[in-house]
């Protein structure tokens, strides 16, 4: 009876101390996630732009080339 309250009361201080560590974990993955989701829309964003900017002059260009014979 007795081992059984004592490896309760181990049991409990195991949990209480894992419990703890385990919210910190889960708020910052979830902080992560938003970082994470942060960094690309700012990666997908810098993409575009570039693409549009080097695009715009290459449009240029061929409607310039393609008018001279």
């Amino acid at each position: 009876m007795v081992y059984l309250q004592v490896s309760f009361i181990i049991m409990l201080l195991i949990i209480s101390s894992i419990v703890p560590v385990l919210v910190e974990a889960v708020r910052r993955r979830r902080r992560i996630v938003v970082w994470y989701k942060v960094e690309v829309d700012r990666r997908r964003m810098e993409y575009f732009e570039k693409r549009n900017q080097s695009r715009g002059p290459y449009l240029l260009r061929l409607l310039l080339d393609s008018s001279w014979p």
